[in-house]
Parts: structure tokens; sequence; C-alpha cells
């Protein structure tokens, strides 16, 4: 069936195909940037496990902590990003940084929230945690489009995943596939190359903990970056179905 738009282009339904075909378009009309606030992310996220490498469960904890603030703040910036991306518009470096640094405070929060909630979700019985992942998974785009406190954008959140929740589930379980493809290509290259080190003489243990982490960071950058911009893609159509509201006017927040 067609995908049918109002007069304002707002989308008639959410739809999984819709999502990824406006991440693709929004990444590949600016591949460096996305892709480059993606790898800071990454980046930073990794340094805890290159320095606490001989205490795995310390540097476990640690990591998780900067990877969370590192991704909720990055995931701001691409927020911007995306939306002048789909209007058409080419956005700067500097731009995006300066908007998801000026929500800075509400981002944290939203990700910390929702951390801990989704993460004793997944303790107590699985399904509880995926089904939060689904209703929360437009709090970050809300709290920098909206400029709304954490509490708020979670509820916003649940108002516009009501209904199409499935189908985020959809998105969300294609982003996992996509991300375990390349984690195994990423084990499987990093086990070779540890292999052939080993056999050419062992690399001291932050020399190999380096050239470990640079390969799964490089293996996994692409499904990271599709990630971090689904998110916003989805909210945007979650609007468009239950506001009918143009992509124009959620970029017009940002003026």
């Amino acid at each position: 069936m067609a995908h049918v738009r109002n007069d304002a282009g707002a989308a008639s339904r959410f739809e999984v195909a819709s999502v990824f075909g406006k991440t693709w378009s929004a990444i590949s009309s600016n591949p460096p940037l996305f892709i480059g606030l993606t790898l800071v992310a990454v980046l930073v996220s990794s340094v805890p496990s290159l320095f606490l490498f001989r205490h795995q469960l310390t540097a476990f904890w640690v990591t998780t902590f900067v990877t969370g603030l590192c991704s909720s703040v990055v995931s701001g910036m691409i927020s911007y990003a995306v939306y002048q991306s789909l209007t058409g518009a080419r956005p700067s470096l500097r731009d995006s940084v300066s908007r998801g640094m000026s929500c800075f405070l509400p981002l944290v929060g939203v990700s910390f929230l929702s951390y801990v909630a989704i993460t004793l979700g997944f303790a107590a019985l699985l399904v509880p945690g995926i089904m939060l992942m689904c209703v929360w998974y437009a709090a970050i785009p809300a709290c920098v489009v909206e400029r709304v406190g954490p509490i708020r954008s979670l509820g916003r959140s649940r108002e516009l995943t009501k209904g199409s929740r499935w189908q985020i589930f959809g998105v969300v379980l294609l982003l996992m596939v996509l991300g375990g493809i390349f984690g195994g290509l990423a084990f499987f290259v990093a086990n070779a190359i540890e292999g052939a080190v080993g056999r050419a003489g062992h690399l001291p243990g932050i020399g190999e903990a380096i050239v470990m982490q640079s390969i799964r960071t490089v293996m996994l950058l692409l499904p990271s970056t599709f990630q971090a911009v689904a998110a916003p893609v989805a909210y945007y159509e979650l609007r468009s179905v239950k506001e009918k509201v143009a992509v124009n006017s959620l970029s017009n927040v940002f003026d």
C-alpha cells in the first residue's frame, strides 16, 4: 500500500520501513556529521575499558555510566541534525553540538530514569524491560524538540508510542539484529587478529586492549549510527501520525 500523507506532509500510519528509509536518507545526506558524532560517543565510552581492562567488573560499571552519559548528550545533538536533514538543510557540527549541550541536564535525567527502570524490567522478567524500551523510545527526541524535563519527556514518549508499540518493537528488533551481525563479525575479526598477534609476539596489555577496542569500534560504527538516528526519525513519524505535524513544523522550534 502506498504511504499516504495529508496536505501538510504528515504520515497516515507509523511504518517500520519508513523509519529505516528516512534513517538511511538522513545518514547518507551528511555521513561525516552523523558517523562523526556517533564515533565521539563510542570513543569516549571505550576509554574506561582501556584503562580498567584488568578489572572487568569495575570497567563494566564505569563504562555503562560513561556510555549512558555520552549517548544521551550525543542523541540530543543527533536529534537536531536529523530534523535539519529531513527538511533538506545541511546541519553543521557546531550547531548540532550547541543544541545538544543546551539540553544537557534534562537529557542526562531522561537517560538515567529510563536506564534504571528498563534495567530493573529486564532483571525481573525480561518482558517488562522490552515493553519500557518501546514505550520510552521517543523520550530523548521529545526532550530536545519540546524542551521539557525528564518526567514529561518520558510521558510524551508514552503518549506518542501508544498504538504503535509493536511497530517500534520491530524497529528495535531489527536494529538489534543489525548490531548482532556486525558484533559477531567484530568478535570474529578481533579474535583472528588477536591470534595472529599472539603468534607474532604478545603485545603489552594496554596495547592489546587498544587494538581489540579499535576493531570493535570500526565494525560497530554503522549499526551504532543507525540506532542513534532511528529514534529521532521515529519520533517525527509518531508525531506525524498522531498529531499530523509536518517536519518543517518540528524543525522550526530550533529557530
